[in-house]
């Protein structure tokens, strides 16, 4: 569906994407809808109608009754209960809207606690397309508790709070509390003091603040977050505290903000920080800041509105640039910084007494004169409706004028203005000049004269009797001139000559020679989507006849009943000239174009645009221009405002098509656990095809790999489905096991019928878990793999992990892996392990960064860890991490038990093997058996606070170190450490009795167990057993050094020879 939008709606949309965002009023929620306006008033009754006559009491009745498109209106009073909104649904075209009348305020005493919050006197959650104006919202007695806020906002789409006031009574923590589940949040010209905080809460993101007034201390005070996709812009923050206290801020745009505090910010990756002011160059943010003290800076202490010659004027930047400033005056020219734009704003009324100071409706000016005398660089002039006489002629000094000058009607109706026989309007060498929404007339031979005008726009304003409407002329460039009407029988519209890089668009032209080049060339110039309409008789809608280059014509309409559409000399269309004339519609009995074919423009059609009518050029269902034109340089928006979907129609008005017709009825697959060979099915209303790539564009089917958004490959067909279509997107291949696809259905769909879908419809599904007892690792894998021998994953993923059940293994292929294994609370069976061992005959190397483990095994029974290698890689100071940590932190939980480590090497750890805290353990053994330690910085082994229960049940501990074939042990510490408590360098024994391990055995069974160690020392608790050959070895190489025991039971076995065999 293509649909009309809202001016203001629309502005808002084309100045988001250029970052300049919010427009007057409801910025995100677009026009007020065509519901029901209800009241409240403290005088009124919830029994009644809830008319202006007959108003509801209380705000819960008005709140209750709204639906998408109505008003609530709270009269002036003091309300003493809070605002609660829950749910509120409106839409993009009929929001929910409550505003107050002035004198409105909610002094909230009867508090309720929210979810997420306390103490509030404004709660918005789960709603979507809401706008709250003109309220003032306070504390009426102390809050229950310090963690209070005035204002809570949470799981919003869309809302607006706007133009109100918050604070000046009562303790809160913060002003607003936000958490980063809003989209399209707009809090925007608020007057907020008050609190130690703004705003509170765990981030913000996709929210817009721009235009307010903040006095607290703090001002962003959020939990360590990350905040993005944020815009705060033009706000003063008048507080000396900290402005962005805790978290991060990413892709966000923070500009134009006058700073009498602390601006510190811990800033992310994609932001857009400057053009701020400040008080210090310490606090700058960027190059381009000011430093300013507020008294430099404001009108007054309490008057934030710029003062002449403050350093905030002309000093800003158009990113994030909202289009009104707290005044609700339009922002021209360069921006300032702060909330309110500067420059003086005069009145003219043909109806007004006059020899006023026009610096206000009451004292306007009634003629032109005066008004042109008092223009000065940043003015604004508003002319009322009527006619008036005479010229406004401004003359500048060229690129160097960076104040707007802006003349613009004021209020419904007509501005007449009638230059005589010159000019109404003569702009010369002079930049930044805005004029808007007049009529001009003159008998000379220019209504509008734009000589050596730069980077200034003429939208919306009638040009008629004069030879020409506009005269483009000196050198003009940079300037745009669009929203037009050309209306003279036996005139031109524009004469265009000496002038480079404007634009020209949405326009309508009725003129004998529309656009006429008479001499001198233009240059670099977009004339598109017009419509030019000449009579019988009439001379050709353009024509050229200079040297021009580098111009673009296209998505034009011409209806020429005259000789020609366009009248040019040869060499306008040689290829050296870089001209292009092209996406045009003719509806023409004349021979189109006098030089040049219309069959060298590849993409024009001949056809008819089904006018509306004749004097509205509106199309119709099945006109010729409907998604004919190119969108490449197309203006963003139509002649009414609306935004142009999809491929561009020819002319100025977009198709609007039917606002209900064309819509998704049905879409599958939907759910989870589906089959892999899926196909994608959506039903429509209306029926559609993939002409100009229509459907292929406009649906996508996406999923994530590695990361990484991707697109899904395929095929489209589509079928009649009663009165709609099917379409049936098919995968080239299979779909993922165990993955999250998501559809997009974009509202830039087209049906036959040339309607749009209202918005996009996205949906989400998932198939099925392949069920393996197998998983391969491979350096050459991927994680979107399933995980076989012939489609490896690349890592043991937390997804991965998450499918592992008892009697699974884990096969590493030849190849070294970087990362950490974290087990927790995982458990096979004593016949069907969970277990991770290298393939066959090949070596898997497993290494880390962590100083902490390669392996984590945590809460976690009958684990085997088989034939791998551990090398944990260096720290910056040369330390290396621990290759498997074995952990029970929780008393009463499932104890960590029944894990084997058997037949791997250990290379350059700190520890190779450590267990820590293992409470309540005893229901099984650890096997240690058949490793390789080498060159190991500490301990080989090492159990920390092993404290079996000692209850009845509790079981005995068993640690084996065996040798089968040869064992290795070689730490820099001693090989085997087993301690109940953290040593204190004075005290080495164990701390009590009831904490000693129950056995500790190393056993060689057909070979030996080599034992070498710098400190010469095996120690542990209670008993330790040994092969007597070793015993006998270290009692002949030393007597003195028995084995000893203390009171603590602990066996001390020092002094171990450099050899034992």
């Amino acid at each position: 569906m293509k649909k009309s939008i809202n001016r203001f709606f629309a502005a808002f949309m084309v100045v988001m994407t250029i970052f300049a965002v919010l427009p007057q009023g409801f910025a995100s929620a677009g026009n007020t809808g065509a519901g029901t306006t209800y009241y409240v008033s403290n005088d009124g009754d919830d029994g009644s109608a809830g008319s202006n006559a007959e108003p509801f009491k209380t705000l819960a009745k008005g709140v209750s009754q709204l639906q998408a498109g109505d008003t609530l209106v709270i009269k002036a009073g003091d309300y003493t209960e809070a605002l609660v909104l829950n749910g509120l649904t409106g839409t993009a075209q009929a929001p929910i809207t409550i505003r107050g009348e002035d004198g409105a305020s909610i002094t909230a005493n009867a508090y309720v606690n929210a979810p997420f919050w306390k103490n509030f006197t404004i709660s918005i959650i789960n709603s979507q397309y809401v706008n709250i104006s003109n309220v003032h919202f306070a504390f009426g007695d102390a809050p229950q508790s310090g963690d209070s806020y005035m204002a809570g906002i949470s799981g919003t789409k869309h809302v607006n709070v706007h133009n109100n006031s918050f604070g000046d009574s009562g303790p809160a923590y913060a002003v607003f509390y936000l958490n980063t589940n809003n989209e399209k949040l707009v809090i925007d010209g608020n007057y907020v003091q008050g609190a130690d905080n703004a705003f509170y809460g765990y981030g913000i993101n996709d929210t817009t603040i721009t235009n307010n007034i903040f006095t607290q201390w703090w001002t962003f005070h959020f939990e360590s977050s990350t905040s993005k996709n944020n815009v705060i812009s033009n706000n003063v923050f008048a507080g000396e505290g900290e402005h962005f206290y805790g978290g991060t801020y990413e892709n966000s745009i923070i500009t134009n903000n006058i700073f009498l505090g602390n601006p510190a910010i811990s800033l992310g990756a994609g932001n857009t920080v400057g053009y701020n002011s400040v008080t210090s160059d310490s606090q700058k943010t960027s190059d381009k800041d000011v430093v300013a003290t507020a008294a430099d800076t404001f009108v007054s202490g309490s008057d934030y509105h710029l003062k002449e010659g403050s350093l905030s004027i002309d000093a800003g930047t158009d990113i994030g640039l909202p289009r009104y400033d707290r005044d609700g005056n339009e922002r021209y020219g360069v921006a300032d910084i702060g909330a309110y734009t500067h420059g003086m704003i005069y009145f003219v009324d043909a109806n007004a007494a006059g020899g006023g100071d026009g610096l206000s409706e009451a004292a306007a000016f009634n003629n032109l004169a005066d008004a042109n005398a008092a223009i000065v660089p940043g003015a604004t002039l508003l002319v009322k409706p009527g006619s008036y006489s005479g010229q406004i002629a401004i003359t500048g000094t060229g690129a160097s004028d960076t104040k707007s000058i802006t003349i613009k009607k004021l209020g419904e109706g007509t501005v007449n203005i009638n230059g005589g026989s010159s000019p109404a309007i003569s702009l010369t060498d002079i930049a930044n000049v805005t004029i808007e929404g007049l009529s001009l007339a003159s008998t000379g031979n220019s209504a509008l004269l734009a000589n050596g005008v730069i980077d200034s726009k003429i939208s919306g304003s009638t040009f008629t009797t004069a030879v020409h409407g506009i005269e483009i002329t000196g050198n003009t460039r940079g300037s745009r001139f669009y929203n037009n009407t050309f209306k003279q029988a036996d005139q031109k519209g524009i004469l265009l000559k000496d002038s480079s890089n404007n634009q020209i668009y949405n326009n309508i032209f009725e003129n004998y020679k529309n656009i006429l080049n008479e001499g001198g060339s233009f240059t670099d110039t977009l004339i598109m989507n017009n419509v030019f309409v000449s009579r019988y008789g009439d001379g050709a809608n353009i024509i050229l006849k200079g040297t021009d280059t580098g111009n673009t014509i296209a998505n034009n309409i011409f209806r020429a009943e005259g000789p020609a559409a366009i009248q040019a000399p040869a060499s306008f269309y040689d290829a050296g000239a870089g001209n292009t004339v092209d996406y045009n519609l003719y509806d023409s009995t004349s021979a189109g174009l006098a030089d040049g074919k219309p069959a060298n423009e590849t993409n024009s059609v001949y056809g008819n645009p089904l006018f509306a009518s004749g004097s509205d050029y509106r199309l119709q269902l099945g006109s010729a221009a409907i998604n004919r034109g190119t969108n490449t340089n197309a203006p963003e928006f139509d002649r009414d405002g609306s935004v142009r979907f999809g491929t561009t129609d020819i002319g100025a008005y977009e198709y609007a098509g039917d606002a209900s017709a064309f819509y998704v009825i049905s879409q599958s697959p939907q759910g989870s656990g589906l089959n892999v060979n899926s196909a994608i099915r959506i039903v429509l209303s209306e029926k559609t095809n993939d002409n100009n790539g229509n459907i292929a564009s406009n649906v996508a089917v996406t999923t994530v790999v590695d990361g990484k958004t991707v697109a899904v490959s395929g095929s489209f067909s589509t079928a009649d489905e009663g009165a709609g279509s099917a379409i049936t997107f098919t995968p080239s291949a299979n779909l993922n096991y165990d993955s999250t696809y998501t559809v997009t259905v974009k509202k830039d769909l087209m049906s036959a019928n040339g309607n749009y879908l209202p918005a996009d419809v996205v949906w989400n599904f998932s198939t099925a878990a392949f069920i393996m007892n197998e998983y391969y690792i491979s350096s050459n894998g991927s994680d979107a793999n399933l995980g076989t021998i012939d489609s490896p994953k690349r890592t043991v993923s937390s997804s991965l992990i998450a499918k592992l059940k008892a009697g699974d293994t884990v096969y590493f292929r030849e190849g070294t892996y970087n990362g950490v294994i974290v087990l927790q609370a995982y458990t096979g069976t004593a016949d069907k392990p969970i277990t991770f061992k290298s393939y066959q005959n090949e070596k898997a190397v497993l290494t880390s960064d962590s100083p902490d483990y390669i392996i984590y095994l945590g809460h976690s029974q009958h684990i085997r860890i088989e034939g791998l290698t551990f090398a944990p890689n260096a720290s910056q100071n040369g330390s290396r991490g621990t290759a498997l940590r074995i952990d029970n932190h929780t008393a009463g939980s499932q104890p960590s038990s029944n894990i084997t480590v058997t037949g791997n090497r250990f290379e350059n750890t700190s520890t190779a093997i450590a267990t820590r805290d293992l409470v309540n353990v005893g229901f099984g053994d650890f096997e240690i058996s058949n490793n390789v330690i080498v060159s190991n910085d500490g301990w080989d082994c090492t159990s920390r606070r092993p404290r079996p229960r000692r209850a009845a049940t509790a079981k005995s501990l068993t640690m084996s170190f065996t040798a089968r074939r040869a064992a290795l042990i070689c730490g820099a510490k001693a090989p085997i450490c087993c301690s109940t408590t953290t040593r204190s360098p004075t005290r080495t024994t164990p701390q009590a009795a009831a904490e000693d391990m129950t056995s500790i055995r190393c056993r060689a069974r057909t070979t030996r167990l080599l034992i070498r160690s710098t400190f010469r020392r095996i120690w542990c608790s209670r008993t330790i057993s040994l092969p007597s050959r070793f015993a006998r070895s270290w009692k002949a190489a030393n007597p003195l050094s028995t084995l000893r025991r203390t009171s603590y039971s602990t066996t001390m076995c020092t002094r171990l020879p450099a050899r034992n065999a």
